[in-house]
């Protein structure tokens, strides 16, 4: 994720800041020079300080979908299905 995120030059929504300072530090150790992942609260609340024309209209990863899914829901998430072929999901 964080190799596409550089090469497509996406955000990663990401379900903490724990999470965050993760994928962060795995960017660095990496070599990767990527944009700053963002929380499911930032994004519902725009206290991001991302493009948010990039991330409507190029799109953005997200990490742990599933925790993600649960935030934004505030619901118990036991599967999901993506769009995508092959982008199945579940717990």
């Amino acid at each position: 994720m964080i190799e596409l995120a550089e090469r497509d030059d996406l955000y990663i929504i990401v379900c903490d800041e724990g999470r965050k300072a993760i994928i962060r530090d795995m960017a660095k150790r990496m070599g990767k020079n990527i944009r700053n992942p963002i929380t499911p609260h930032e994004f519902m609340y725009g206290r991001c300080v991302g493009d948010v024309y990039l991330m409507t209209h190029k799109g953005v990863l997200v990490d742990d979908s599933l925790d993600v899914l649960e935030i934004l829901l505030g619901a118990k998430v036991v599967g999901a299905v993506a769009n995508e072929p092959g982008w199945v999901v579940e717990r």
